[in-house]
């Protein structure tokens, strides 16, 4: 049942509002290593969201992540060499096409990442234990359902083309 356009919104600004005081949450409760491995060594958001979709997806390749986080594919080039270079992650040959690289997270990449998320997680249990049960499983039930109708209508938008 879609709302007015005004109540819409106001809801949206209410809910970046929302989102940015979790990000600060989250960013002030960061340990400092994570903040010094993050701004250490110059890793940027690209960097971040592509380590990200390579532990969500074992072996993209570098053209995926390109489409993927809707970069260049020279800006991934550069992006991956630098993370393998901190040796975050890992590049194999596809089996498929000797050509083709496919990335994966280094050991050390899937530590840090691992710690990440569970700092992540516990982030967002800090705020969640001021609700009631019943209140989170409707917040995360209702963000799952809109992600759900956002995703189909992408899909068939982009069959329309």
């Amino acid at each position: 049942m879609p709302q007015e356009p005004e109540q819409t919104t106001s809801y949206a600004k209410r809910f970046l509002q929302v989102m940015d005081a979790v990000g600060k949450m989250a960013r002030y409760r960061m340990p400092a290593v994570f903040k010094d491995m993050l701004h250490g060594n110059n890793l940027n958001m690209n960097q971040i969201r592509a380590l990200h979709l390579i532990r969500e997806q074992p072996g993209l390749s570098q053209k995926e992540i390109a489409h993927l986080l809707e970069i260049t594919p020279a800006a991934v080039s550069n992006a991956m060499r630098d993370l393998e270079a901190l040796g975050l992650l890992e590049r194999q040959p596809d089996p498929e096409d000797a050509r083709q690289m496919r990335l994966y997270l280094g050991e050390k990449g899937r530590a840090i990442y691992n710690q990440l998320y569970q700092f992540r997680l516990e982030s967002i249990m800090q705020l969640l234990r001021h609700m009631s049960p019943e209140t989170q499983q409707y917040i995360v039930e209702a963000l799952e359902h809109a992600l759900a109708a956002q995703a189909r209508e992408e899909s068939e938008e982009s069959n329309l083309e």
